[in-house]
């Protein structure tokens, strides 16, 4: 009897998702130089980079759900907060976000411009979001993600 091969691919994105599970990556434009942290968004507990954490960033793609956020302060004095919630249909990299954050946060201190002064921008990525049931679960985990980046 001949033995079943396994799929190496299978195997990698399975052992991904579960070592990205809970975990978030956060940036703050104004803390470039500290580079992207990763966060139990649960917890809001920083996670150190370990091993498995590094190899699933590194070759595997995810299907992200990614917050942009701009701060900034208008003319009156008021702070105000943008904030962008996606949901990439299509898995990609870590390395491949890049220049498509890059365009985003571009694109939203543009819309600031002329109406108030950008202060910050930063980000917070989800390589494996829950499936929500409604919009409120949803709005939770935004809010917690919110907090993250803070």
């Amino acid at each position: 009897m001949k033995r079943k091969s396994h799929c190496k691919n299978k195997r990698l994105i399975t052992q991904s998702i579960i070592a990205m599970r809970n975990l978030a990556l956060t940036m703050k434009l104004s803390e470039v130089d500290k580079g992207v942290d990763v966060v139990n968004y649960k917890t809001s507990k920083p996670e150190p980079v370990g091993r498995s954490i590094a190899q699933a960033l590194d070759r595997t793609a995810f299907k992200w759900a990614i917050l942009l956020v701009v701060n900034a302060i208008e003319r009156n004095g008021k702070s105000k907060t943008l904030t962008k919630w996606t949901r990439l249909a299509a898995p990609y990299k870590h390395s491949a976000l890049t220049e498509w954050l890059r365009v985003e946060h571009q694109a939203m201190i543009d819309d600031c411009k002329g109406k108030c002064e950008v202060v910050d921008a930063s980000w917070c990525a989800v390589p494996t979001p829950p499936a929500f049931v409604d919009d409120l679960t949803e709005q939770i985990l935004i809010d917690n993600l919110l907090e993250l980046i803070a």
